[in-house]
């Protein structure tokens, strides 16, 4: 580099500097995206070449970025980064040609890049990104059946009247909204729900047993979401008449 004050007084050169060119990996074309309960499975075909179109035998890792959307934008945000609700940012590496991001929140509208990195020169040198994957994970999960659901009939007030106490495992999912309880007179069958209400705790009294009929029981888990799961194991509450 030389610095000039006119055509006649340039400055002497400046030192050399020696620059050493090394081609990357050819960018990915396409990333294919699974949401899952735990997060959004990506899932990518390993570059084969570089981007001199050279053969190329192994990627030493991959980067995964992640930047988020407003929702509805997906279109114009491939073209314009600048609109982007977060820019892209490296949420973790891997050498497998796949990765799953675990720190997704459902409704949420995602965009995904990969690169590719090699080891040349001893540095580590980046593809370009790869194409943008845009993802909206819906929750769509539902919790786990109630477990261990067990009734004991009591004394109702009232003669003809009695209470069927109801009680079962609480549910651990993070996002569990409530409960409901149905109640038929046919066994196998789901009947007629109890609690139009969610019940915040895994406990329920039925004040509306009548003495000498048989009930079967069962509880549902419900989410945030309003995913509603399986019907637990049904149990059993036979009202015995009262003695004479």
């Amino acid at each position: 580099v030389r610095a000039r004050v006119s055509d006649k007084k340039t400055s002497p050169s400046s030192n050399d500097v020696t620059v050493s060119l090394f081609p990357v990996p050819e960018r990915i074309s396409s990333i294919e995206a699974e949401v899952a309960e735990n997060g959004v499975h990506l899932r990518w075909a390993a570059p084969t070449r570089t981007s001199g179109g050279e053969s190329l035998t192994k990627i030493d890792e991959y980067r995964v970025y992640r930047g988020e959307l407003n929702p509805g934008t997906a279109e114009s945000a491939r073209k314009d980064r600048t609109s982007w609700k977060a820019p892209l940012a490296q949420i973790g590496k891997t050498q497998q040609a796949e990765y799953t991001d675990e720190s997704i929140e459902f409704g949420k509208t995602y965009a995904y890049v990969v690169r590719s990195v090699i080891l040349a020169g001893g540095t580590l040198l980046e593809s370009s990104d790869s194409e943008i994957r845009v993802v909206t994970p819906k929750d769509t999960f539902p919790p786990a059946a109630p477990q261990e659901l067990v009734a004991a009939v009591l004394p109702g007030e009232g003669p003809g009247k009695a209470v069927v106490d109801l009680s079962w495992s609480i549910n651990v999912e993070p996002d569990l909204a409530g409960y409901r309880v149905y109640r038929s007179e046919a066994e196998g069958a789901q009947g007629q729900l109890l609690t139009p209400e969610l019940l915040p705790t895994p406990a329920y009294r039925d004040m509306s047993a009548i003495v000498g009929e048989r009930y079967w029981y069962t509880v549902t888990a419900v989410d945030r979401a309003g995913n509603e799961s399986a019907a637990s194991s049904a149990v059993v509450a036979e009202i015995p008449q009262p003695s004479p």
